[in-house]
């Protein structure tokens, strides 16, 4: 169960947490994974640890915030929830690009892509996984969002 200050009863600080695997020559890829649901967020950890991803992860945006501005290594991909408490993933993607401007975004939730965007919550190119998904979907959808032309994320940054 979640505590109050954002953090899950496991060993680790209060301002989140790093999870790093693999043991590669080449620099690992960091995820920035912003969910307030422990069980989605130890699932998407247990995907992409397996795959060799450096992963910092926070139950609320003002950790993530903490997060982003204490990392000195570059943030290559956010995995935000769509509604998180206290600001949107939107909201907290735009604060955290002004500190890694590179880094790309993946938004997930559990109201249809349909729905957010009728309402105007996210653009039709931005990157999007419909909860819940299976761990296939999430570590290919990772790679699609890595992978995607400068020119790709450049846009979808400054939309």
């Amino acid at each position: 169960m979640g505590s109050p200050n954002g953090s899950w009863e496991r060993p680790v600080p209060s301002s989140g947490f790093e999870v790093v695997a693999g043991t590669s020559a080449s620099k690992p890829t960091s995820i920035l994974i912003v969910e307030d649901e422990e069980a989605v967020a130890e699932l998407i950890e247990s995907v992409l640890v397996r795959h060799g991803y450096r992963l910092l992860t926070a139950a609320t945006p003002q950790i993530a915030l903490s997060l982003a501005h204490a990392e000195s290594r570059p943030i290559d991909l956010l995995i935000s929830d769509v509604v998180l408490p206290q600001m949107s993933g939107s909201a907290l993607a735009e604060r955290i690009l002004h500190m890694h401007p590179d880094m790309r975004v993946l938004y997930m939730s559990g109201y249809t892509y349909d729905t957010i965007v009728r309402r105007g919550v996210l653009d039709h190119r931005t990157p999007f996984l419909q909860k819940p998904f299976s761990l296939t979907a999430l570590a290919q959808k990772v790679r699609e969002v890595l992978t995607r032309s400068t020119a790709d994320v450049m846009t979808q940054n400054k939309e």
